[in-house]
């Protein structure tokens, strides 16, 4: 493994400027692991305010909703409609409905940026998970479970001259998950994409590595050893990438995520 020291989680927060753990007085929602995916919608409408306001990485377009789905069947299945046991009509996961598909993500314009970087948010586990029912302002019941495990990805493009692109996330259980895997797997680094990434994540490296060359496939982050704050840890380094905290982001600066790098 790499020596290089993980930074995103260590950093000391900016006191001055709010936080998923600690909003100050943005009126942003305190994020932990019973938010709902709705709660993440204006974090991400705050990281590209900070985005904006920063003098660093004008060349990254931030994604507005977060990806969760591999296609649009996966979309339908988990935000499906329904009844329930006195014949009204159910929404699944409604607060679901404003996430992305792959295709959806990838097809994005770009508005003359050249990296994408966005929120992952797994699809909700149907079994052994506790889930809630409640009625919405227009009267229809809902079914929703608490959003599954949360990243980021980091898609970039070639530097001038050279091709393929860039695949990295980040992920708040990646350093103690890479680490046990080649503990009791007996394996070497690098790991392979499907023994780095999980769920959605390896969907989409999947679906890039279809589309195009990839020159490069990382995995990095730390600081859920409680397993319980993936969420707020990702708005964290998110934010501390757009606020130009972790310099600029290209292929030779890919920061925490350049940790752990995966073979295909």
């Amino acid at each position: 493994m790499t020596s290089k020291k993980s930074l995103i989680g260590n950093r000391p927060r900016d006191p001055h400027k709010p936080s998923p753990f600690d909003p100050l007085d943005s009126k942003l929602p305190v994020l932990n692991a019973d938010s709902p995916v709705t709660d993440y919608l204006p974090w991400l409408k705050y990281a590209q305010e900070e985005l904006d306001s920063s003098s660093m990485n004008s060349s990254v377009k931030l994604m507005s909703y977060p990806l969760s789905f591999r296609h649009e069947k996966d979309s339908a299945n988990t935000t499906m409609h329904g009844t329930d046991e006195g014949g009204n009509e159910m929404v699944w996961n409604k607060d679901m409905l404003c996430c992305k598909t792959i295709n959806q993500i990838m097809t994005e314009p770009l508005q003359g940026k050249r990296h994408r970087i966005g929120l992952l948010i797994s699809p909700p586990p149907w079994v052994g998970v506790k889930r809630a029912i409640g009625v919405d302002e227009d009267g229809k019941g809902y079914v929703e479970y608490n959003p599954g495990h949360v990243s980021l990805f980091f898609i970039l493009a070639a530097p001038p001259g050279k091709q393929g692109r860039t695949l990295a996330i980040w992920d708040a259980d990646a350093d103690g998950e890479i680490e046990r895997k080649v503990k009791e797997r007996k394996l070497h680094e690098p790991l392979q994409a499907r023994e780095g990434f999980t769920g959605i994540q390896y969907y989409l490296y999947c679906n890039l590595a279809d589309r195009a060359q990839l020159a490069g496939i990382y995995i990095g982050g730390t600081g859920n050893q409680g397993r319980i704050s993936c969420g707020p840890l990702a708005i964290d380094a998110l934010l501390s990438w757009v606020r130009g905290k972790e310099g600029e982001l290209s292929t030779n600066n890919l920061g925490d995520m350049g940790r752990h790098k995966l073979s295909k």
